[in-house]
């Protein structure tokens, strides 16, 4: 009985080890807005979890060329001795306004210096479409200069 408890024991403690020395991450990267056009103001939400709670992000990079997205985002780990618990995070990044086209976007999360996990995503921005306001006025002026030379007939 005695040696099976030691069996627990020992498993539990290499159980603990190995969670805590290989915390689970994991993250997403979504626009918002969902359907961006050339006016939109766009923001990147990055979003997942941490294996333990206490992280803090301590700055952003945003890098931009041609149709390709970086954002590293630069976080200290906690210090010290800390509970094994998945510990949600979301962060925004300002992107602003963009040209028409197809870009690629990458979150890379860098903790204590090391390149630790990353995102990625792409996302088209449309142009400014014609609002159906536009369609709707000149179809109603076509209607009523259809009645005006119908009326001059009569």
């Amino acid at each position: 009985m005695k040696n099976q408890f030691n069996k627990l024991a020992l498993f539990l403690l290499i159980s603990i080890f190995s969670i805590i020395n290989n915390p689970s991450y994991a993250a997403t990267i979504d626009v918002t807005p969902m359907s961006p056009d050339i006016n939109d103001f766009i923001v990147a939400n990055i979003y997942g979890t941490y294996g333990t709670p206490g992280f803090t992000l301590n700055s952003t990079q945003l890098n931009i060329a041609n149709n390709f997205i970086n954002i590293d985002l630069f976080v200290t780990a906690p210090s010290g001795p800390v509970i094994q618990v998945i510990t949600p995070f979301s962060y925004f990044v300002d992107i602003g306004l963009l040209s028409a086209g197809t870009y690629s976007i990458t979150a890379d999360i860098i903790i204590d210096g090391t390149p630790t996990f990353s995102a990625n995503n792409t996302f088209t921005v449309s142009p400014v479409p014609i609002p159906a306001s536009i369609l709707l006025f000149f179809s109603g002026l076509v209607v009523l200069l259809s009645f005006r030379k119908n009326h001059r007939k009569a």
